[in-house]
């Protein structure tokens, strides 16, 4: 090598350098010592140049860890720890780069990453934006990583690869990433789901919603405007019972925070709470209102896919509060328009969202009462006079339960989990997943967070105190009303005409995406014809099947339905990244079994697309008329 040309360590950082400056500087860094377990540990300085000591490894020293039969052709998300002398990262990653939707490469040791530096060319790897590196204890931010890519953990699962000599070396940091991993895949997995089954609902809403969401404040605006002010998020566990007649004597200081299901029960007694949280994407969730023709004087938040019916029963409501996230598209195209940075953390669970409101208004403490998240002992969903309630049914199935009572008859799959006082209770996994991302946030807070449902699920990292007790500390703060009074709610109503043209851009491309559609199902019932009256060679067969694959993802990911309709796409693609034919089938089978497949998408998109484009026309009137 001449002495112009830069070294191997030199060209590896100046693959890092545009994605990861700060790192850079610290890997250059000679002074800067590693701090991993094992380099602490009294032991002898090392030239990290030449030292290759504990990096070599072989391939046969990964064990892979999954949990769908298909990541065994295909890690779309693959999580690699350790990486060893790096030989079998650069061939595991040129055989799956066409293929994969992130990578992330972890190494807890900085001294080992620099010898690695030295002596592999990674610089094809660092050079990919798909690839994130965490190195030491960067590694803390793996779960904030893994939440932020939720789509393509949800969707794919996660593929741990392991260097058991790293395992070896870092055994309780290995354990901590495997829970992580597995914590994050189950509730990305339950939120994907959920998308994949109400996706085309809570895209609805989100459209017909629009008008409101663009009059309505950003909870951005909102950050930390009411520090330090105690708040109490009031769920409608069975547990309100013993402790909704004490929120009468809430201090005038304390902010209510209540859920759309604990409205009714606390309207009933006469307790008005100062903001109203809401975010189911189903009909059933109009029952909460149907007595309540006005919501003042309440400050309104609401997730974007709220069921769109519930904002226009109050189409004058002059305080709303929308509690954006950016995990849609469609938001996110609007959110420099809006001011939206997505700093609110929400879930599926509106006592979790309630929460997080708490937590983004700067509240301090914030504490919990009917957030039950479990059935109780008498079997029963909910507190009494809420709208939606159900009785629980257990059967032979130690797994699953019946609900019975004024929503429809179903079953639904519980798990057993840690109660208030110390005893075992009942939960329904859904459940059970909002209690696990409550605990780790709370894990993650500096604010005091005191649970007073005094019943339920146990919330780990929650002071356990009493409602009397708590409220009876946070007597002498000032008037929380007068301050909320006193607060000037601008939010915008003028629209920029740039949301205007991109909704009908997006509306175009909806009918030309659909037009191909028409086009792709005619050209498949022309293929499987022939496929059934002709001799054809297999290689043909399956050629033809990766061309149609081909062209429907393309459709699958059309810039117009992947900004206009983003989540309700995530039932198709749901299907369309999990769908793996039965072993053993002819090549005439295989055809047959895809035929079934893509005649199904196409066709079920292609109604799909039917539908949105007259949610487009309708949303354009109204966006029209504002």
């Amino acid at each position: 090598m001449s002495e112009s040309e830069p070294s191997l360590f030199e060209r590896n950082l100046t693959a890092l350098q545009s994605r990861h400056p700060a790192f850079v500087a610290l890997v250059r860094d000679d002074t800067v010592p590693c701090r991993c377990i094992h380099c602490t540990q009294d032991q002898p300085s090392r030239n990290v140049t030449s030292s290759q000591e504990d990096t070599r490894t072989s391939k046969d020293d990964y064990e892979s860890f999954k949990r769908e039969s298909h990541e065994q052709h295909s890690p779309y998300f693959p999580v690699i720890f350790g990486l060893a002398d790096g030989e079998w990262i650069v061939d595991f990653y040129t055989r799956i780069k066409s293929r994969f939707y992130r990578l992330i490469l972890l190494e807890p040791c900085l001294r080992r990453f620099k010898t690695v530096l030295h002596h592999r060319d990674l610089g094809s790897l660092f050079a990919d934006p798909k690839i994130i590196c965490l190195v030491g204890p960067a590694m803390d931010t793996l779960e904030r990583i893994l939440r932020a890519n939720h789509v393509g953990v949800g969707m794919w699962g996660l593929a741990l690869y392991v260097d058991r000599a790293t395992q070896e070396r870092y055994p309780a940091l290995f354990q901590k990433t495997a829970t992580i991993i597995r914590r994050v895949e189950d509730l990305c997995g339950e939120n994907i789901r959920v998308q994949a089954d109400r996706g085309k609902g809570i895209q609805r809403n989100l459209l017909r919603n629009l008008p409101f969401i663009l009059r309505s404040e950003s909870a951005d605006a909102w950050e930390n405007v009411l520090r330090n002010v105690p708040a109490v998020i009031v769920g409608a566990g069975p547990s309100l019972n013993k402790n909704i007649n004490r929120l009468r004597d809430a201090p005038p200081g304390v902010l209510l925070i209540s859920t759309d299901t604990a409205l009714r029960p606390l309207m009933k007694r006469g307790i008005i709470p100062h903001i109203l949280v809401a975010c189911d994407p189903t009909r059933i969730n109009l029952n909460h209102f149907e007595d309540f023709p006005s919501l003042d004087p309440m400050i309104f938040a609401f997730l974007p896919e709220l069921y769109y019916e519930i904002l226009a029963k109050y189409p004058f409501h002059q305080k709303r509060i929308c509690l954006h996230d950016l995990q849609s598209n469609t938001i996110k195209q609007f959110a420099p328009f809006l001011g939206i940075r997505g700093t609110f953390q929400r879930s599926m669970n509106v006592g979790y969202c309630a929460f997080s409101l708490a937590r983004l208004l700067g509240c301090s403490p914030i504490v919990l009462t009917g957030m039950d998240l479990a059935i109780s002992p008498h079997g029963r969903s909910h507190a009494e006079d809420t709208a939606n309630v159900s009785d629980v049914v257990t059967g032979g199935d130690n797994d699953k339960v019946r609900l019975t009572g004024n929503l429809e008859t179903t079953d639904a799959s519980i798990v057993a989990v840690d109660g208030y006082y110390g005893e075992q209770v009942m939960t329904f996994s859904y459940f059970h997943q909002t209690i696990l991302l409550l605990e780790q946030t709370i894990a993650d807070m500096e604010t005091p967070v005191i649970d007073a449902t005094e019943g339920g699920a146990r919330k780990k990292g929650a002071m356990q105190k009493t409602l009397r007790e708590t409220l009876a500390d946070c007597r002498g703060a000032s008037d929380i009303s007068l301050r909320l009074h006193n607060l000037v709610m601008s939010p915008t109503f003028r629209i920029p005409p740039e949301i205007v043209q991109d909704l009908a851009t997006w509306q175009k491309g909806i009918l030309e995406t659909q037009t191909q559609l028409e086009m792709g199902i005619h050209r498949l019932r022309q293929w499987i014809g022939s496929v059934r009256s002709s001799a054809i060679p297999s290689e043909k067969i399956t050629s033809d099947i990766e061309v149609f694959l081909h062209r429907w993802k393309e459709l699958l990911h059309a810039p117009a339905l992947d900004m206009g309709i983003d989540i309700g796409l995530a039932k198709w693609r749901f299907e369309t990244y999990r769908a793996q034919p039965p072993e053993g089938l002819t090549p005439i089978d295989l055809a047959d079994w895809w035929y079934d497949k893509l005649s199904s998408w196409f066709t079920g998109l292609r109604e799909d697309l039917r539908f949105f484009a007259h949610v487009y026309s309708f949303l354009l009137q109204q966006i029209t008329i504002l």
